[in-house]
């Protein structure tokens, strides 16, 4: 007849089978745990390298924004005193004021499935109003642009025809309007950047380096 097995025999075994699955258990949850940190910690570098990298490029945005409103606030400052003069200032196409967006960092913003993972929050509500901004600045120059070529490439360009009484005529002052328009969001731009995306952004870095 068979004997039966020796209990510490059987507690031996049940103490190594325990033992295994234990060995076994934190070698995954380790893994686990190790996998996740390097996760965390790649996905913080890459947040800080896409905040430096966009922080450099509102830099030279901001720049480019403050030379052209330079730029457009002084002709309407000169257009607006030839006018008080009793002069015809001649009108302007202005093909050297562009605002094209040629920022790769910036236009990843528009991605939102890229930048869902490094954006939190308000930051994307503000980028969000930020990018609208210079999409409607780009859009407002292109349209004065076109309707300057619009109104001035003709084969007689006579320049008395735009004025009467010492002021633009009623269908033609868009042309200072419109101007005037373009300057109050360059303003608004510059101060988003200024006061809003650059502070921000910095903040983000700060706090990600942690």
């Amino acid at each position: 007849m068979e004997q039966p097995r020796p209990k510490a025999s059987l507690l031996r075994n049940s103490v190594r089978i325990v033992a295994e699955l234990l060995v076994v258990f934190f070698g995954a949850y380790a893994a686990f745990t190790l996998s996740n940190s390097n996760n965390d910690k790649k996905d913080t570098k890459d947040r800080i390298k896409f905040y430096q990298n966009f922080l450099s490029e509102m830099v030279i945005l901001g720049e480019r924004t403050h030379d052209l409103k330079r730029e457009v606030s002084g002709y309407i400052s000169n257009y607006e005193d030839s006018l008080n003069a009793g002069l015809k200032p001649p009108l302007k196409v202005h093909n050297n004021w562009t605002f094209t967006l040629n920022l790769f960092v910036t236009k990843a913003v528009f991605d939102d499935a890229y930048f869902s993972k490094v954006g939190k929050g308000d930051y994307l509500v503000s980028v969000d109003m930020g990018t609208s901004l210079i999409r409607s600045i780009e859009v407002e120059l292109n349209n004065y642009r076109d309707n300057c070529q619009q109104l001035l490439y003709f084969s007689k360009y006579d320049n008395d025809r735009f004025y009467e009484n010492g002021e633009l005529l009623p269908e033609f002052r868009w042309y200072l309007n419109d101007l005037k328009r373009i300057d109050s969001l360059l303003a608004r731009l510059i101060v988003a950047i200024e006061e809003g995306a650059v502070p921000s952004t910095q903040e983000l870095i700060r706090l990600e380096e942690r």
